[in-house]
């Protein structure tokens, strides 16, 4: 006879844990004394059952703080694009006020960095300038 193989999966992600939780205390309540969880010491449900809805409140309260969440930033996000238009015309301005002197820009708040770029980790050099040809 073949061996038997299988797996008892217990996920990871804490709303579906939950709602594991939930289930079992909810099978473990129904079967009542004849539960075969009731053998559980350092684990029991009668310590851990409770427990399950106090999670259930939090986890109901970080769900409806996600979607407040997921409004403010949109809310956020549209006030920010105005201001970013104001603030890229602003610099767009103070660029041909101060084109003799771009660091002035620095008392405005702007990061005015007049270095070359960096080489971009993949970019490969220039190829080498063949020597020119000795024959006249």
């Amino acid at each position: 006879m073949a061996k038997q193989t299988f797996r008892v999966v217990i996920p990871t992600n804490p709303e579906q844990r939950l709602n594991l939780a939930e289930l079992v205390l909810q099978k473990h309540t129904t079967d009542g004394t004849s539960s075969p969880l009731n053998t559980l010491v350092d684990h029991s449900w009668t310590v851990n059952g409770p427990k399950v809805a106090q999670a259930r409140a939090k986890q109901d309260s970080i769900t409806q703080l996600e979607k407040d969440l997921e409004t403010m930033y949109k809310e956020r996000n549209l006030l920010l694009d105005g201001v970013m238009n104001s603030v890229k015309a602003s610099r767009d301005l103070l660029i041909g006020v101060y084109k003799t002197n771009p660091k002035k820009l620095g008392d405005w708040g702007f990061e005015v960095n007049d270095t070359p770029p960096r080489k971009k980790k993949g970019d490969a050099p220039a190829p080498p300038t063949p020597p020119a040809d000795p024959r006249p």
